[in-house]
């Protein structure tokens, strides 16, 4: 009886020996398979994270290439005898007039040209076409998709030729205008604009004053 009790006790504690080594061995083996989950998913997100900053690198690369192909021809633009000589002009007919009563004379300008819907108005039309607006639009047809809109502002910030109209004739107010103006100095700002109502579309904005 004796016997066969310490052969039950001792075939107990082998299977209490076994189960723990099983239940030990299970553990290390589910320890070591959460590690080397771990370990590959940080591999696989520092891969992708590399991945990620190459492309942004080379996106980065691109937009820069294009903002400054388009910076130097917008420095072209405005460098034109026709746009220089038009501006020169209408800085001239404008400074020939007292500040308040110049003043004056723009508000109302900028209040007519907003509450005339028109563009085939005579007043509008303006603006829209003489020479130097020819010459935009001319600069739109040959550069596709480049140009959502273009425009001059005299250096009182009233709009003298344009590609179509604008929401606004004055712009002397406008953070983007008086950025570029720097006053007076002229230099290149961009600005992203979001949704252009003017434009009908998404792009960034970029004036020069020169």
């Amino acid at each position: 009886m004796a016997s066969s009790l310490k052969r039950i006790i001792a075939m107990k504690l082998q299977h209490k020996t076994a189960g723990l080594m099983i239940l030990t061995g299970s553990l290390a083996l589910l320890l070591v398979t959460v590690i080397s989950m771990r370990i590959n998913s940080t591999n696989i997100l520092q891969e992708k994270y590399e991945s990620l900053k190459a492309f942004a690198k080379e996106l980065s690369s691109r937009m820069d290439s294009r903002l400054k192909a388009n910076i130097a021809i917008t420095k072209t633009l405005a460098s034109t005898p026709l746009l220089s000589d038009s501006l020169t002009a209408s800085n001239l007919e404008y400074s020939s007039i007292y500040p308040e009563e110049r003043n004056k004379i723009i508000s109302e300008l900028n209040f007519k040209w907003m509450h005339t819907e028109n563009t085939a108005d005579p007043f509008i039309q303006k603006y829209l076409d003489n020479p130097a607006a020819d010459f935009l639009k001319l600069q739109q047809v040959t550069l596709p998709g480049v140009y959502g809109e273009i425009f001059l502002t005299n250096k009182y910030g009233v709009v003298t030729a344009s590609t179509g109209k604008l929401t606004t004739l004055a712009h002397k107010e406008k953070y983007w205008w008086e950025s570029s103006y720097f006053n007076g100095k002229g230099r290149i700002f961009l600005d992203d604009r979001g949704f252009d109502t003017s434009a009908e579309g998404y792009g960034t904005w970029g004036c020069y004053t020169g």
